[in-house]
């Protein structure tokens, strides 16, 4: 796991499109974001990882499942995720891509809003949605399969830490995001909050403002939290093998000259609230 690197939360602005065929123009957008960004910034920061949002390549226009399956729909991977596999080889990045709207003949009839984590290895992980937002939404969610295979909140082992992902609707459900974390999404980590506090030192900002607390982003859900007057505790983790080198052959990385790493406790859960 590297020290410190930067992410990219990329913003797009595509018109809907109204067939697979336009897909392609969009990926090449973005892949030129990414290497806009990467290059653009390499001078003063290390953007490692990558985000896109959702529906980035493919909105669901129609409401019927069966007029997206047959316009808009790709299998994955695709054509499209090996643009962006070529690019994370080259520059060692990760991209969190834009949902597709997936199909797969392991289900028939079902559509997917799947997002696609890709290293320098190449696909790590597909996350397709798990709340759809209905009515809007008419896709598949993998719960909606009694024989679905296939873990359907995947966190992977990066050399940036342990990577999960979940899709817009799903932050609202407290089950969603408690499943990632149980799977070993990572928490943050101590060099984080030592890191910010540096940052923002000379504007003014005080270590004993930082509140730790655990919630569920935009949801009014409080999980648990320190005492106002304590200060953020933390603890050094050390994983039980080490991390694998995940380097580019065009951007070497230096590899964590520590096998701990110090995590920040999110304190404990709120009087009336139940730890499951």
């Amino acid at each position: 796991m590297t020290d410190l690197y930067y992410a990219a939360a990329c913003q797009t602005d595509f018109p809907c499109p109204e067939s697979r065929s336009e897909i392609g123009d969009r990926v090449r957008r973005m892949a030129a974001i990414i290497e806009q960004t990467i290059t653009g910034y390499e001078p003063f920061f290390d953007v490692r990882l990558l985000t896109f949002p959702e529906f980035a390549h493919a909105v669901p226009i129609h409401q019927k499942v069966d007029d997206l399956r047959r316009h808009l729909a790709v299998p994955v991977p695709n054509e499209h995720t090996d643009v962006y596999a070529k690019l994370a080889s080259h520059y060692g990045c990760y991209i969190q891509t834009g949902s597709f709207l997936e199909v797969d003949d392991n289900y028939p009839g079902a559509l997917f809003n799947t997002t696609v984590l890709i290293g320098p290895e190449g696909v790590l992980s597909k996350y397709r949605k798990i709340n759809t937002w209905i009515p809007w939404e008419v896709h598949t969610s993998p719960h909606d399969l009694p024989d679905y295979a296939e873990n359907p909140f995947p966190v992977v082992d990066t050399e940036l830490g342990r990577l999960g992902v979940a899709t817009c609707y799903d932050w609202l459900f407290p089950e969603t995001i408690r499943q990632i974390a149980f799977n070993g999404a990572e928490p943050i980590r101590k060099s984080t909050l030592e890191g910010f506090c540096t940052a923002f030192r000379d504007c003014g900002f005080r270590r004993d403002a930082l509140y730790s607390v655990y919630g569920l982003a935009e949801a009014t859900v409080f999980v648990c939290a320190r005492q106002w007057s304590d200060q953020p505790t933390s603890s050094e983790a050390v994983p039980s093998s080490p991390d694998a080198s995940r380097q580019s052959k065009n951007r070497p990385r230096s590899r964590r000259s520590s096998t701990a790493s110090g995590l920040i406790s999110a304190a404990r859960p709120a009087p009336s609230a139940g730890a499951a």
